[in-house]
C-alpha cells in the first residue's frame, strides 16, 4: 500500500524493506509525515517485486540483514535492472563489520540504527541529491 504525506504525486517514491515490523513502520510514518509517498516490504523478495511492481520507486531504503536475501543482493538486483535506483542501507553497529565483505557494492548510504526522525531524512534527502550509483553489470 502506498502512503501518501503533504508532498505531491511527483515526489520520489520510498521502499522500504524491514523485517522489524514496529521499525518498519516508523519508518513508513516518518517519511510519511515528511511528504514522502512510501511503500514497504518485510523481505527482499517482496521488496523486490514491489520494485517490478513500481519501477518510479526512486529510493530503496533496506536492512542489511534481512531473512532470506540480505540488503546487498536486493540492492544489487535491482540496481542492475534499474540503475537509476538510489539506495540508502540500514543497518546496528555491531552487524557493520559486513559491509566489510562486500567491497565495490555500496552504490548509498549507511544509516546505523537506532536513528531518529532527523537522520532519516537527512539520509533520504541526501541520498536523493546524489547522481545515480554507477553499477558494473
Amino acid at each position: 500500500m502506498i502512503a501518501r504525506g503533504a508532498r505531491s504525486p511527483l515526489d520520489p517514491l520510498i521502499l522500504i524493506v524491514e523485517d522489524d515490523d514496529l521499525l518498519r513502520k516508523a519508518s513508513a510514518r516518518i517519511l510519511v509525515a515528511a511528504g514522502y509517498p512510501v511503500l514497504d516490504a518485510a523481505s527482499a523478495e517482496d521488496g523486490m517485486r514491489l520494485i517490478e511492481e513500481n519501477p518510479t520507486i526512486a529510493v530503496l531504503f533496506t536492512d542489511v540483514i534481512l531473512p532470506g536475501m540480505n540488503g546487498f543482493a536486493l540492492a544489487g538486483q535491482a540496481l542492475r535492472r534499474w540503475p537509476g535506483l538510489r539506495v540508502v542501507f540500514t543497518t546496528t553497529r555491531e552487524k557493520l563489520r559486513d559491509v566489510d565483505n562486500q567491497p565495490g557494492l555500496l552504490p548509498g548510504l549507511i544509516l546505523l540504527k537506532p536513528y531518529d526522525r532527523r537522520e532519516l531524512e537527512a539520509a533520504i534527502d541526501k541520498t536523493l541529491m546524489r547522481a545515480a550509483p554507477a553499477i558494473p553489470l
